[in-house]
């Protein structure tokens, strides 16, 4: 089956809190191939252990608002680095340094003390990946204006916004990009549901998860 790239990505599954992104693959018979990725194991175990090393474990956030939920602590316990899309609110920059590393980006709801530590947006590289993050900046067809020429120059991998307190993981044909936005982690606002979203890096974005707190 063929993967339509301008779909939305995220699939629901109402029967855990838990979402993953189904993609479509060949059936394997896995007692088959077992014996054979066994001796591939052992005899490359030190490549193995390297190769999983250095992949990256993402987790998104943005529009906490000062609040924290205790759940955001252990969907995010095996990521490497979090990345928040702004409007952080009072304590709660400070509070996540404390328990794992962070890039962020002020939102227009945070205060002058955090625009004085935090720029509107980020540019960064993450395993050979381009990353921009900011706190307002649209979604696919419907981007801030700003945005348009540093998508351009910059030819990002991976966008990130926040602000719209709306879930959404789309992929860009037009800029050859995947835009996540993680919805709201925090209580205020007018979301029925707080959502947290995490993956892995692995020479590109894949294993895409979602928490509903």
């Amino acid at each position: 089956m063929a993967t339509n790239k301008n779909a939305v990505l995220a699939i629901i599954d109402h029967t855990t809190t838990q979402k993953k992104i189904h993609i479509a693959k060949p059936t394997v018979h896995f007692f088959y191939c077992f014996p054979k990725i066994f001796y591939y194991l052992c005899k490359n175990f030190a490549k193995v252990i390297l190769f999983l090393q250095s992949m990256l474990k993402i987790g998104v956030l943005s529009d906490t608002h000062g609040f924290i939920n205790d759940k955001i602590y252990t969907f995010f316990a095996d990521c490497d680095e979090l990345w928040h899309a702004g409007d952080i609110g009072v304590g709660v920059l400070d509070t996540l340094r404390q328990f794992k590393p962070v890039v962020a980006v002020y939102g227009n709801t945070d205060d002058w003390t955090m625009r004085t530590i935090l720029p509107e947006t980020q540019l960064f590289l993450r395993d050979g990946l381009k990353i921009i993050m900011t706190h307002i900046g649209g979604y696919p067809g419907h981007y801030e204006r700003r945005l348009y020429p540093i998508f351009q120059n910059e030819k990002p991998d991976i966008f990130v916004a926040g602000h719209s307190h709306i879930l959404r993981v789309m992929y860009d044909k037009s800029f050859n990009m995947l835009h996540i936005n993680p919805g709201a982690a925090g209580r205020q606002g007018f979301q029925k549901v707080s959502t947290l979203v995490r993956f892995t890096i692995d020479g590109k974005p894949k294993d895409l998860e979602i928490m509903e707190l």
